[in-house]
């Protein structure tokens, strides 16, 4: 006999706050700098979450950093990338 797993989805709007820097600096300079004051996620707290440590999980909220770099793109070299394509008529 076969079991069938049903697949639920769920969807809820939540609000992001989108923040815009101008800088009279170089990307790589606010880049460098970026990088040298804001810590990168803590990708520990994930696995904590994943199996319920809920003291980690807290002390993570109360003490870990309220800004951190979740991941990075080099958003200039994929819109190159897809300028390239789009001009060979990959795309």
């Amino acid at each position: 006999m076969t079991q069938t797993t049903q697949a639920s989805v769920t969807s809820q709007t939540i609000v992001v706050e989108h923040i815009r820097i101008s800088s009279g600096r170089s990307f790589a300079e606010v880049r460098r700098k970026l990088e040298g004051t804001v810590p990168k996620l803590d990708t520990g707290i994930a696995e904590a979450l994943r199996s319920g440590d809920q003291k980690r999980a807290k002390d993570y909220e109360e003490n870990g950093p309220k800004l951190s770099i979740f991941g990075e793109r080099d958003h200039g070299a994929l819109l190159a990338d897809c300028r390239q394509q789009t001009q060979r008529g990959a795309i």
